[in-house]
């Protein structure tokens, strides 16, 4: 009869012998085997994952049968989880069989790989403000993704046109170089004219093209397109704008809510329930390895109304 006190454990002679099998030795060193848990449960503590792993929530609710959704509840197996690569970047894929709102966000926590995890949640599901996942939200991505919009809106017109570009910060020199082939020329609002110098004096020293520049949101009105790569305050322009979804941007009409037409190999690398535009974003954002991406859009909300992309074109021409 060994009191508690008396209980030792020498943890130096632990050895891991395989991924389903661990060692331990007691006082009196007798091995003992514990078979690891099925992939679908949360072990003790937080699972090993790369450091730079993101993470991908689904939720599956009444997609299962009563049946198999009863067991799940009564075992406590309603959190799935499984890690993937694409791309050669690794992330951890998660499936809750479960009401959005009763999402256990504390579990959650514990499959991050480590503090600070960006978590691409489904639409409209964000975290509590005590929880410590991070949601994440694209942001380089996005204005890629806007600068490649206004592109293709132009070259899908005569592309004789100006293009505007709504800056403030003075945070995307880069897209005026984006639209050379696709405009007669880019007219930028900023409040920091002096980050565009660089780019001003390659555009003058090597294609002759100079840089125009509006004083106000009202100078950018003779333009044929406008576009707000990055979120700003309310800004308002009496013509059509290409803008992130959480912008103040108000223009005539306001487009948003860009979603890209991925060919059949990219869109089959999508997991189920998850959004294809933010799930391609956190993989070029958030993967280690570089991610050729062909950025085509394929949707967009015009004003509010979910309409296809090549219906911008056509407002620009009328």
């Amino acid at each position: 009869n060994h009191s508690f006190d008396k209980l030792s454990i020498d943890f130096n002679k632990m050895k891991v012998k395989t991924k389903e099998e661990s060692l331990y030795f007691c006082k009196k060193g007798r091995p003992g085997k514990y078979p690891a848990p099925p992939p679908h449960t949360l072990s003790i503590g937080r699972p090993k994952g790369d450091k730079t792993m993101f993470m991908t929530v689904a939720i599956e609710a009444g997609k299962l049968p009563p049946g198999e959704r009863l067991r799940r509840i009564l075992r406590g197996e309603q959190l799935e989880w499984r890690d993937c690569t694409c791309r050669g970047n690794r992330y951890r894929h998660i499936i809750w069989h479960g009401p959005p709102e009763k999402l256990p966000w504390g579990k959650l926590a514990l499959l991050c790989p480590r503090p600070r995890t960006p978590v691409l949640l489904p639409p409209g599901l964000l975290p509590p403000q005590d929880s410590p996942v991070r949601a994440y939200h694209p942001q380089a991505f996005t204005a890629r993704v806007i600068v490649a919009a206004a592109r293709q809106a132009m070259e899908q017109t005569d592309g004789r046109g100006l293009i505007g570009l709504l800056d403030p910060q003075g945070v995307t020199p880069w897209a005026c170089g984006e639209w050379l082939c696709c405009c007669r020329g880019v007219r930028v609002y900023t409040l920091r004219r002096s980050r565009y110098a660089a780019m001003e004096t390659l555009l003058r020293e090597q294609y002759g093209l100079p840089l125009l520049w509006a004083e106000t949101p009202a100078g950018l009105e003779d333009c044929t397109l406008c576009a707000a790569p990055v979120p700003t305050g309310v800004i308002r322009v009496r013509r059509p704008v290409l803008c992130a979804d959480r912008s103040g941007v108000q223009g005539s009409p306001t487009v948003n809510r860009l979603t890209l037409l991925l060919p059949p190999p990219e869109a089959a690398e999508v997991p189920l329930g998850v959004a294809p535009t933010a799930f391609w974003g956190m993989v070029t954002e958030c993967g280690p390895r570089r991610v050729a991406l062909p950025l085509t859009m394929g949707q967009c909300r015009i004003d509010g109304r979910l309409a296809e992309f090549g219906e911008l074109a056509r407002l620009i021409r009328t």
